[in-house]
């Protein structure tokens, strides 16, 4: 019978060891990640949100070539990160988690040298 309530107790753990994931999983997807529309032609890139994060007030993007001086990408775990110097010394960071598989991140990011000066 002891054997049989450590099983039991064991099960317990698992499953809400497995819920606990599951919802973090969830909150994160739901109050930290975000959406956007990058567009590519001749005059720069124009970044639209799709789906904002929460009680965050973020703006879309115009940026003309000519305010661009650098890109920077780099990887860190299964983040990518990706920031755009603009030439009056500011610049604007976002993030890419690999989470999201269902998107053309690295078409952009090989797309990029073809648009740009």
């Amino acid at each position: 019978m002891l054997l049989l309530d450590k099983q039991m107790t064991d099960l317990r753990m698992c499953l809400i060891l497995a819920a606990t994931i599951t919802i973090c999983i969830f909150l994160r997807r739901k109050f930290v990640s975000a959406a956007t529309e990058w567009k590519m032609d001749k005059n720069g890139i124009t970044i639209t949100w799709l789906k904002k994060i929460p009680f965050a007030d973020y703006k879309d993007h115009s940026i003309e070539w000519s305010e661009i001086k650098k890109f920077r990408t780099s990887v860190n775990g299964i983040r990518h990160s990706f920031i755009i110097f603009l030439q009056n010394g500011h610049s604007i960071k976002f993030y890419h988690d690999d989470f999201v598989r269902k998107d053309d991140f690295q078409s952009f990011l090989n797309a990029l040298d073809n648009y740009r000066h």
